[in-house]
């Protein structure tokens, strides 16, 4: 039986031990009490399982390790509530993020799903921990739009007629992939996604090394989609990303052009000048924030990060006409 205006919470987690209990935790230090939380364990190797049961949620086991999407879709259908809010195991909502999440739906009845935003303070520490949460946070503020195109499994909470209506998070996507991207697509092209910048949660942030890696992965299967699609996103991957992602590649190959004509020195200048434009709002944050100091080494970590994005789309361009094959 669906329960209206009742919240039910679902965590996928898969070897999350070392952040699964600060999830809770954070959870139930929610002043809005009217929820369950459901915790869906993907065949962890760890003590995933052991800690969520300290808590008065419901773990439920897959059969087999299958990815989030599945994990999500699994923990939906054994719901009770009429919304689902979807949160990742590494992220430690805010106190009031449940009073967003209903706030938002009794707003905007005619809304079906609602977008958080990771706070610009990130759960662990380190200067690339930091870095991140602060390039997430501009990232969302920068679109500066009411509604958005997509949504976050992180940090979003979905009607659930809507969610089945266009089934769930597609399975196909086994790791922490677009699959929430996707769906927001689906959810998007019939009704609208709210963006609530006041629903935060504070993420631990992946290493320097995990992130790239992920960047590749995600702008190769993301353009795959937009090549489909044909059209950017209101909020992360926005036409000024995009523009800033092509910047570093041409910046880069007119570096090494430079070194035989020095005529691409000045298209070098263009091409970094293009950059610093695109990411100005970003870069006026961390100076606020965190000063120039912190400034010179999140410029040269910005470029690594957008150089990794434009290789992904290189990819995903190269491999598109025998994929449609």
């Amino acid at each position: 039986m669906v329960k209206k205006g009742f919240i039910s919470v679902i965590i996928p987690v898969y070897n999350g031990a070392k952040t699964i209990k600060g999830c809770l935790e954070a959870l139930y230090n929610n002043s809005y009490k009217n929820f369950e939380c459901i915790v869906i364990d993907d065949c962890s190797k760890d003590d995933s399982v052991e800690i969520a049961k300290q808590f008065p949620s419901r773990v439920l086991r897959l059969e087999k390790n299958s990815g989030p999407a599945k994990a999500r879709n699994f923990g939906a259908s054994n719901a009770r509530g009429d919304i689902l809010f979807f949160v990742d195991s590494d992220v430690l909502l805010l106190p009031n993020a449940l009073n967003e999440v209903i706030g938002s739906f009794k707003k905007e009845p005619s809304i079906a799903a609602v977008v958080g935003i990771y706070d610009k303070e990130p759960a662990n520490g380190g200067f690339f921990a930091d870095y991140m949460a602060l390039r997430k946070f501009s990232d969302f503020m920068d679109s500066k739009k009411k509604y958005f195109s997509f949504i976050g499994g992180a940090c979003s909470a979905v009607k659930k007629e809507v969610f089945f209506e266009f089934g769930g998070f597609p399975e196909k996507y086994r790791g922490a992939d677009i699959e929430d991207y996707v769906l927001g697509y689906n959810i998007g092209s019939r009704y609208r996604i709210l963006f609530n910048p006041k629903l935060r949660g504070k993420h631990y942030m992946p290493t320097f090394k995990s992130c790239l890696k992920n960047y590749f992965k995600r702008a190769s299967m993301w353009f795959m989609v937009f090549l489909r699609r044909r059209r950017f996103d209101t909020g992360a991957a926005t036409a000024a990303r995009g523009i800033s992602s092509i910047s570093t590649l041409l910046a880069l190959l007119s570096l090494i052009l430079s070194l035989f004509y020095n005529v691409f020195i000045w298209f070098l200048l263009f091409f970094i000048s293009i950059f610093f434009y695109t990411n100005r709002n970003f870069y006026l944050m961390v100076i606020k924030k965190k000063g120039f100091g912190f400034l010179i080494p999140s410029i040269f970590v910005n470029f690594i990060l957008f150089m990794s994005i434009s290789f992904g789309v290189l990819y995903s361009i190269v491999v598109y006409p025998f994929k449609k094959a």
